[in-house]
């Protein structure tokens, strides 16, 4: 699946979520956190735990 990487960015940074915050709320790894910023693919386990954050 694939996480429109700029809106999320936008979202984040309006939250100011540094990456251990978006990993503690998610419960996701910096690594995964970071893979999935980089290439917006996401599984949708991961992208179901993204959005429970961003509250969408």
């Amino acid at each position: 699946m694939r996480l429109d990487r700029k809106k999320f960015q936008k979202i984040v940074d309006r939250e100011k979520w540094a990456e251990e915050i978006i990993c503690h709320r998610t419960g996701l790894t910096r690594r995964t956190v970071e893979w999935i910023m980089k290439n917006g693919e996401v599984s949708e386990d991961a992208l179901e735990r993204i959005a429970d954050m961003a509250g969408g």
